[in-house]
């Protein structure tokens, strides 16, 4: 039997039009979401824009403290930065 598992994709569009105001409101979104995740869940962030990166190379990972910590620094560092919002190149995994 296979077990099903919690999976959490947190997908977060980081166009440059971004201001400051809104990319602090996505970080404190972001923060809130994280801290609610249940230990042990499968999860990852994809930031995209015209581009697309994800803070894990793998689709997704075990949400521990360690891997808790790398995502807030990412939260923390957050930047509007992946150039003009394109749905098309919106990952697939």
């Amino acid at each position: 039997m296979i077990k099903p598992m919690n999976l959490f994709l947190l997908l977060i569009v980081v166009d440059q039009c971004w201001d400051e105001n809104k990319i602090g409101l996505a970080r404190q979104t972001m923060i809130l979401f994280l801290k609610s995740l249940p230990l042990n869940c499968h999860s990852n962030i994809i930031r995209f824009g015209s581009k697309y990166t994800s803070l894990f190379n793998d689709i997704t990972v075990i949400y521990n403290e360690e891997n808790a910590r790398k995502a807030e620094q990412l939260i923390d560092g957050m930047e509007a930065n992946l150039g003009d919002t394109k749905l098309v190149s919106v990952p697939i995994f």
